[in-house]
């Protein structure tokens, strides 16, 4: 349970500053990989939080939470280059 599992400093200071659950994080370590349904790295997770409210989103591997800084963290942008790749034949 929550109960005996302790963060160490670095990620109980991470924990606090983004508010993640606990169970989130106990969760992520019994399977850590990226919370994007479309990628499925399991290294180099990081804490995805929006910049805006400083609230935790979820966990992702550096590449897509890089992706979502780019893309203004914009769903249109992001559906836009949906669009593009489709029509481009990428998929």
């Amino acid at each position: 349970g929550t109960k005996n599992f302790e963060l160490c400093t670095k990620h109980r200071r991470v924990q606090r500053m983004y508010n993640v659950p606990l169970e989130r994080f106990i969760d992520f370590w019994d399977d850590p990989a990226c919370e994007n349904p479309g990628c499925y790295r399991k290294d180099s997770i990081h804490v995805d939080h929006d910049h805006r409210t400083g609230n935790f989103r979820g966990f992702l591997c550096v590449g897509c939470n890089i992706s979502i800084g780019h893309l203004l963290e914009s769903i249109e942008r992001a559906s836009g280059l949906i669009t593009y790749v489709r029509e481009a034949g990428m998929e």
